[in-house]
């Protein structure tokens, strides 16, 4: 019984230890949004338009993540080799989802300014 407890407390204390670890590094950034709670921080309008499109991307059904993103993306990039962001796609270096936020931020949410090609996905 009170190997129990105390395997409770220790998973409960890492839990807590590792949430605020995420939260302190996401806040030096200036925002996170966390999709199991719906929760989004940020402390400036840049970054609010960033965290913003996370939780759109998250609460439709995750656009970043699919292939049909991912491959109008690349298609765009690869047709518009001198296109806007083309360049910065190409060598970009983190996930799908931080790309769609990026690119989402980049417009100040103004997804008339986006490709053509591309709208869709922030609509």
């Amino acid at each position: 019984m009170k190997i129990t407890k105390l395997l409770y407390i220790v998973t409960l204390s890492l839990g807590l230890l590792s949430s605020c670890a995420f939260t302190g590094s996401n806040m030096v950034r200036g925002g996170f949004y966390i999709v199991g709670l719906d929760m989004l921080y940020c402390t400036s309008e840049t970054t609010c338009i960033h965290e913003q499109a996370h939780r759109f991307d998250a609460q439709n059904g995750f656009i970043s993540s699919s292939i049909d993103y991912q491959v109008a993306v690349t298609s765009y990039t690869m047709t518009n080799t001198n296109g806007m962001w083309s360049h910065e796609i190409i060598n970009y270096q983190s996930s799908w989802s931080e790309l769609y936020a990026q690119m989402y931020q980049a417009v100040d949410g103004n997804v008339s300014l986006m490709p053509v090609e591309l709208q869709r996905f922030y609509q």
